[in-house]
């Protein structure tokens, strides 16, 4: 469907839509109940077969880091989300969608580009069009919009014409 889909990377978004973090969520909380309890197992085989008092705490701070190493990764790219940041990968693809976007003809400047994450699967972005006084804006508009909906979901986009330059003559007739 062309729309950004972020990178599978553990260090990048890899969460299509909230579904997604969510199952991924039940996922890990069921693997760090299963850790804890296999943990237990072990420490309560432990100390029936070999009286060591010292491994108790020394194998709850064993799960606690394999836990803490587990849900890391999770933790990093919910917190991308709620921190309204944009991923690596949709900032290239923003990039070069820009480059596009400006060689339109009529286009003199960009400003203020803001692209995020606003929720698993959905990118907002606005920006700012400085177009020529006798530019088609609406032209201009809907070839920015179309390059755009390739990863962004929702936008705004600002255009403003040039003023006109007013010519003056000056020197004697």
């Amino acid at each position: 469907d062309g729309k950004f889909t972020p990178s599978a990377d553990m260090n990048e978004y890899n969460f299509v839509d909230a579904n997604g973090v969510n199952l991924h969520s039940i996922f890990l909380h069921i693997l760090a109940d299963n850790i804890k309890t296999l943990s237990h197992i072990f420490l309560l085989v432990l100390e029936r077969y070999r009286d060591w008092d010292v491994a108790a705490p020394i194998v709850n701070i064993l799960v606690a880091l394999i836990i803490l190493r587990i849900t890391i990764p999770f933790i990093k790219q919910t917190g991308m989300v709620l921190l309204q940041a944009a991923p690596n990968q949709l900032l290239i693809g923003m990039q070069k969608c820009m480059k596009e976007i400006m060689a339109h003809e009529g286009i003199i400047a960009c400003h203020d580009q803001h692209w995020w994450v606003f929720a698993p699967g959905i990118t907002v972005g606005s920006l700012k069009l400085e177009v020529r006084y006798d530019a088609d804006d609406q032209a201009i508009l809907t070839h920015a919009h179309t390059m755009l909906k390739r990863y962004i979901t929702y936008m705004t986009i600002q255009i403003t014409k040039q003023a006109k330059q007013k010519v003056t003559y000056s020197g004697s007739i």
